[in-house]
Parts: C-alpha cells; sequence; structure tokens
C-alpha cells in the first residue's frame, strides 16, 4: 500500500502531459502511486501514456472507452483505484515546480496530525510569463474554525492541482460531491476544513499552466459555476454551523469575496471579455449584495480599464 496516490487527469493534453509526469516521476519522496486517466483523448494522448507506463512500475494507466467528464474521472480516480494514506490531484497541463514537493507535504500533514489537507504557493505560468501566488506570506496552520474562517473570506486560496488531502478526512468529508461540475474544487475545501482544517506552506512547490483552452471553458461554463459557487457557499456555512464553526450567515459575503478577486484575476490573467462575463453572472446571481460591495466595483473598474491603467491609477492615488 502507497503512503500517497497521485492521480493525473487527461483530456488532449498530451502536449503538457510528459512534463507533468516526469516532474512527479523526479520526487525525492519514491513511496507513491501515479494514476492516470484518460478521458477517451481525441489526440493521440494514449500513445505518449503508454510509452510513460513503461518508465516505472508505479505507474497504473486507466483508458475510458467514452469520455466521462473531469468530475466522474476525479471521483473515479480518488475513489475506486487510489489507496494510499494520502491522496492528490495534478491535472495533466500543471507540474511539480519542486522535485521535494511531495516529501514536504507528506512532513507537514504528519507533524500535524489533525489538519484534512496541505496545500501550498504556486506559480502561475503560461508560455510566456511566471508569477508567484501565496495565500500567505508565511505558514499557517489552521484548526477548523479558523481554515472555515480564512476560506470564507477568501484569504485561504488553494488550486486544486498539489492538495495534499488526508485519505481518512477526505471519506470523512463524503468526498468530491456528485452533483457539481464547476465547483467541485471549492466545495471539497470547505467540507475538508470542517473535518480538521489545513496546514500551508508558502513555498511554490507546483506549477499552474494558464493557456487559451482555460479561456474557453472558462466562458462556456461562467453561468453555471458562478451558481454553484453560490450554493456551494450556503451549504458549507450552514454544515459548519451544524459542526460548531460559528459561520451561519457568512455566505453571500463569502460568494462576493471570492468572485471579486476572481474577477481581478481573469481579467490579468484570462482576458476582460472573460472577466466582464463573470461580472455580470455575479450580479445577476446576487444583484443586491454586488450593489453594495466594494471589492466587486473595484474589480469592475479594473475590467473595465484593464489591469496596467488601473495600477497606474491605484499609484497615482497612493502618492496623492
Amino acid at each position: 500500500m502507497p503512503t500517497l496516490s497521485v492521480l493525473v487527469l487527461n483530456y488532449n493534453y498530451r502536449r503538457y502531459l510528459r512534463s507533468c509526469v516526469e516532474s512527479i516521476l523526479s520526487q525525492t519522496f519514491q513511496d507513491f502511486e501515479l494514476i492516470i486517466i484518460d478521458d477517451r483523448s481525441t489526440d493521440d494522448s494514449m500513445e505518449l501514456i503508454n510509452e510513460l507506463k513503461q518508465l516505472d512500475p508505479r505507474i497504473v494507466v486507466a483508458a475510458h472507452e467514452k469520455n466521462q467528464g473531469f468530475s466522474r474521472s476525479l471521483i473515479e480516480g480518488t475513489e475506486e483505484l487510489s489507496r494510499g494514506e494520502f491522496l492528490s490531484v495534478i491535472s495533466a497541463d500543471d507540474r511539480a515546480a519542486r522535485n521535494d514537493a511531495f516529501a514536504t507535504q507528506v512532513d507537514l500533514l504528519r507533524e500535524h496530525p489533525s489538519a484534512a489537507f496541505c496545500f501550498s504557493g504556486f506559480d502561475l505560468f503560461s508560455e510566456t510569463s511566471s508569477q508567484l501566488v501565496q495565500s500567505f506570506p508565511a505558514p499557517v496552520v489552521a484548526d477548523s474554525r479558523e481554515a472555515m474562517r480564512l476560506l470564507l473570506d477568501n484569504q485561504a486560496r488553494p488550486a486544486h492541482s498539489g492538495v495534499m488531502i488526508r485519505g481518512t478526512a477526505y471519506r470523512a468529508s463524503g468526498g468530491y460531491r456528485r452533483d457539481l461540475r464547476m465547483a467541485i474544487d471549492l466545495a471539497m475545501w470547505l467540507a475538508l476544513a470542517v473535518e480538521g482544517g489545513f496546514v500551508y506552506t508558502p513555498e511554490p512547490l507546483y506549477g499552474y499552466r494558464v493557456h487559451d483552452k482555460q479561456m474557453s471553458a472558462a466562458l462556456a461554463g461562467v453561468r453555471r459555476s458562478t451558481n454553484e459557487v453560490r450554493e456551494v457557499f450556503r451549504v458549507a456555512c450552514e454544515h459548519a454551523e451544524r459542526r460548531g464553526c460559528g459561520t451561519g450567515g457568512k455566505d453571500a459575503t463569502a460568494f462576493l469575496k471570492h468572485f471579486a478577486d476572481y474577477i481581478t484575476h481573469e481579467a490579468r490573467n484570462r482576458g476582460r471579455r472573460v472577466a466582464a462575463t463573470r461580472l455580470l453572472a455575479v450580479a445577476m446571481e446576487s444583484p443586491l449584495e454586488a450593489a453594495t460591495s466594494r471589492r466587486l466595483w473595484l474589480s469592475a473598474l479594473q475590467t473595465a480599464i484593464g489591469p496596467t491603467a488601473y495600477d497606474g491609477l491605484h499609484r497615482l492615488l497612493v502618492r496623492s
């Protein structure tokens, strides 16, 4: 039984897959299994996957005969195929940025046995740029109550790729929700927070890639994802309140904080069109709260004039 099960989900990401797998196989922590699920790719991903499988006996391949979608593949990997004490999911277009990523997270979870999951800073990168993203500048250990507060305030912002989950906490939380398609990772962090909180390191252990395919998907799923996030926060706050985490009534505020920051991110990294579409969806979902949210208005201003002009205006106002 391996200590760690690493799940790589692939759909038409052949051009990124080798980099992802090689970053995993080069880890200093070696006691893991690598499960690659190909969701019926239409490129030649399977040719490369079969080649990679010959490199290491720890690689397990699941090739779908029919496309099942991200959520179903994710649940299959974590609940039907994984055997490890800890679980981690890395998208085929992302990568481990350091070869001690697994070792760092396993050590942290063993040092803090009540923590349900561990995440880190990460590099947000494209073909032409790289940006360090950190939720906090220093390490953080948060119990259930504090973890919920930080997640609802959007201070804790785990990227899906590279979060390491304690298997017992995953099962206690009920696992990934079957009724979601877009906000499945956010729901997972909120559910895990109630089960034991998290431990965080600011070191950029993983790289999260930004590319055109994500932008197309973002535009196509804006309305649905916005609706799902609103419902996820409502359910999570009710659940946390029942478990004594004291978050009742904070779901609407959390929803607006989440998307105010996310719209800013999209304006800078995915383009103003995606950000504007998201802004409209948020306003339609929660019009009264949106109209009175200062953070959302600042995000709208950045979307309207562009990040460069916004930064210039901000510097001018600070100097004055």
